[in-house]
């Protein structure tokens, strides 16, 4: 049976009572995008993450203070009715402040989130009925690096498994440094000090990918507008050193800029990234070595574009924008890799995060 229809769950920043996850519907024939429903009660879930059955749910509270507890928090659900009712399961405190990006593990038995304003790390132990336990370890990052008004003291910005999934990757975009710990039972971490990498000054690193082959790690930065390739050694750990540093802007744009997200195409065959501010996506062809070689820009049709999700069948992409409101789908040209924008819809939420859930016909 052919499935024409994609479930989207779409997060950002909203107060309580407004629908902070709302569902939208992506044809897959014409990729326009249909409002479903939302989801009130809980305050700018700006980043979510599916487990792999699209049986449970997982949000960041991005806030400063949760529940009378300095820090934010984060929030579980059960999904039910083919991904259209969510049910919340319990929340948890971060005790760091603005949690912005989390993960699961292999075995989807632990959650790690990232601190953004806190410069820390937290772990769960995800219990069988999908609830998280009290906070089962917490990691606080020291540091600050040159760029006085955004690094001025750690700033951890993604939680990433490594392919294996024996290692989380945290980047901290405030010290320049991409933090490894070794991911051990019941939700714990131990930091490998002599594995972290220490990024060029004012950097900025944000998010990062693998290529399919799980033999190149690509990391994107805020600050510097860059993104790194690097070799990943056999135990599934970047090397220390990048092979290949490549500019997310075109050469004659000199506004100020910040990029946010990157993900491989599941083809292998491209890479993408996002920039705010020349509000665009940044496009690349995977050569042979897996090093980049730039196809071209496309505006992203929107302000300040953040997080943004390609279907796994390759064909369609949607993208977030935080500022202006909207989310918009492309197709993807699946031989020159460049996208065409299909649809463009406005939301009441600042948007920030798109997560693919079950299909329908």
């Amino acid at each position: 049976m052919v499935m024409n229809n994609q479930l989207i769950y779409v997060g950002g920043y909203a107060s309580p009572e407004m629908e902070g996850i709302q569902l939208y519907n992506l044809d897959l024939t014409s990729g326009h995008l249909t409002y479903v429903k939302g989801v009130q009660g809980v305050e700018n879930p700006s980043f979510l993450i599916v487990t792999k059955d699209l049986q449970r749910l997982y949000a960041v509270i991005e806030v400063a203070e949760y529940q009378g507890i300095s820090g934010g928090g984060v929030v579980g659900f059960e999904i039910s009715e083919e991904g259209r009712n969510l049910v919340s399961l319990n929340n948890q405190p971060t005790n760091g402040d603005h949690p912005c990006h989390l993960s699961l593990s292999t075995s989807e038995d632990a959650l790690f989130v990232a601190n953004y304003s806190g410069g820390s790390v937290s772990a769960y132990q995800v219990l069988k009925d999908g609830s998280l336990s009290a906070q089962s370890d917490f990691h606080q990052h020291q540091g600050s690096s040159v760029n006085l008004k955004r690094q001025e003291g750690p700033h951890a910005h993604m939680a990433h498994l490594t392919p294996v999934g024996r290692h989380l990757l945290v980047t901290d975009l405030g010290t320049d440094q991409l933090m490894v710990y070794q991911i051990n039972p019941q939700g714990k971490l131990t930091l490998l000090k002599d594995r972290c990498l220490t990024l060029p000054a004012g950097s900025g690193p944000r998010h990062l990918t693998f290529s399919n082959s799980n033999k190149s790690m690509y990391l994107i930065n805020e600050l510097g507008n860059t993104i790194l390739v690097f070799p990943v050694g056999e135990d599934g750990l970047p090397e220390k050193e990048y092979v290949q540093k490549i500019e997310t802007l075109p050469s004659d744009f000199s506004e100020e800029s910040t990029t946010a997200d990157i993900h491989v195409h599941p083809s292998g065959k491209f890479l993408y990234g996002t920039n705010r501010g020349h509000d665009s996506f940044c496009c690349y062809r995977i050569l042979p070595d897996e090093k980049l070689e730039l196809i071209g820009h496309v505006s992203t049709g929107g302000q300040s574009p953040r997080n943004f999700s390609i279907h796994p069948d390759g064909q369609w992409l949607v993208v977030a924008h935080q500022v202006s409101g909207n989310i918009l789908s492309f197709a993807v040209d699946q031989q020159t890799g460049m996208l065409n924008q299909t649809d463009n819809q406005q939301l009441k939420l600042q948007p920030s995060c798109v997560q693919f859930g079950h299909q329908s016909n």
